[in-house]
């Protein structure tokens, strides 16, 4: 309970930090909350859910066309216990190949939408890049508990829990 409170707070830290630049800018923030209706709300939740399951995506097509892991040896799967989706590699890579397939997703979904809705103007750009900067966190840590290893050492995917294990 403790973590995800911490989570929770960090999100919100993180979506208020990441949407002033927006502020600054056009004087406005990226959106009012009273003027989001139920419609709305469905869609950012099935632009959520969706964005998710393109997160996973993005770690599986990277780590097979990129890390060069065979497509038998990716697992693409669904999490009823904690109603996510996943990807998973049965083999392990060099840890330098491994941080790309982690960071992709980020980059794709968060950075690049987010950078691209602060060029242009488009708060709802701003507020989809925020969303999968945050949805990116716990790939954000798996790159911290790599942050000694050398990038060719053998890591894989924890099969289970967010993490990896490193190969002896």
């Amino acid at each position: 309970m403790k973590v995800q409170l911490y989570g929770i707070i960090g999100a919100v830290v993180l979506f208020l930090v990441l949407s002033y630049p927006f502020q600054l800018l056009y004087g406005k923030p990226i959106f009012r909350f009273e003027d989001l209706h139920w419609q709305d709300w469905a869609l950012v939740a099935l632009v959520f859910f969706a964005g998710i399951t393109v997160h996973e995506l993005i770690h599986g097509l990277t780590a097979i066309l990129y890390a060069g892991i065979p497509t038998q040896q990716a697992r693409f799967g669904f999490q009823w216990k904690s109603l996510t989706p996943y990807f998973h590699s049965k083999v392990a890579i060099p840890a330098g190949k491994f941080r790309v397939v982690v960071i992709m997703p980020l980059i794709v979904l968060g950075i690049i939408p987010y950078i691209a809705g602060l060029a242009t103007g488009m708060g709802g750009l701003v507020a989809f890049g925020i969303m999968f900067i945050i949805c990116a966190g716990g790939d954000v840590l798996i790159l911290w508990l790599m942050k000694g290893l050398s990038s060719d050492t053998l890591v894989q995917d924890h099969p289970e829990k967010i993490g990896l294990i490193v190969q002896d």
